[in-house]
């Protein structure tokens, strides 16, 4: 079995949703953020992201952390 992504946001500093994928397996991703909300560029800046994996276990993970967007 396969690590299932069933929760993957990514959030602004003041804690807006700017990207939310569907769930997905590892190595199966169909949808990546590109930088982008509603078509616009984002600006430069540390986002913070959090998801939440299954495992084949049955296993449930909890995972933050932030990111650097560089334009």
């Amino acid at each position: 079995g396969q690590i299932r992504i069933e929760v993957f946001d990514i959030f602004d500093r003041w804690g807006n949703l700017v990207f939310s994928s569907p769930a997905f397996r590892l190595g199966q991703e169909t949808r990546k953020w590109d930088g982008t909300q509603n078509g616009k560029k984002m600006p430069a800046g540390v986002y913070l992201w959090k998801l939440r994996a299954i495992f084949p276990d049955g296993f449930v993970d909890h995972k933050m952390g932030s990111a650097l967007l560089v334009r």
